[in-house]
This record gives C-alpha cells, sequence and structure tokens, in this order.
C-alpha cells in the first residue's frame, strides 16, 4: 500500500510540475526495493531531467540500462539527451 502511495504522488506531483518532490517520491520507490527495478530507476531518470538536474539523469538512465541493457524507453531517453548536448 505504502509503495503504491509513492508511485501515485510521484505521478501527481509530475503532473503538477513540482520536480522536487517527485523526484523524493521516485527516490522513496526506489528505497522500497521495487520488483522492477530498472521502470523505477528510469522514472527517476525522467524527473531529474525534467527538474533540468541532466547529469543526474544521465547517471540515472544508465544506471536502469545496467539493470535491463535493452530497455527501449531508458534507450531512447539516453539518445534524447545526447542529442540535446
Amino acid at each position: 500500500m505504502l509503495f503504491r502511495s509513492h508511485l501515485r504522488l510521484a505521478r501527481w506531483y509530475s503532473a503538477l510540475g513540482q520536480t522536487g518532490m517527485a523526484i523524493q517520491e521516485r527516490r522513496a520507490v526506489l528505497a522500497m526495493d521495487p520488483f522492477n527495478r530498472a521502470e523505477a530507476l528510469y522514472q527517476l531518470a525522467v524527473a531529474q531531467r525534467a527538474a533540468g538536474d541532466q547529469r543526474a539523469a544521465r547517471s540515472t538512465v544508465l544506471e536502469a540500462l545496467e539493470q535491463a541493457p535493452n530497455y527501449e524507453e531508458a534507450l531512447e531517453l539516453l539518445l534524447k539527451m545526447r542529442e540535446e548536448r
């Protein structure tokens, strides 16, 4: 139940543009050792990117790809970030 609450809050804060709070909730999800760690890391990277922290987002998306090397959304995010440089 607590896990889902953090997920909902992360989505809600993201939708409201409150990136700092969204990042906090995404980190809380990761602290709960989610089954799909790669997805949780990817979502954290998306929130970090939205907050303008490109360095952290790149590091986090690379960590997601270590967990799941063929994770398509994470690969696409990494490519987008590379194109934006």
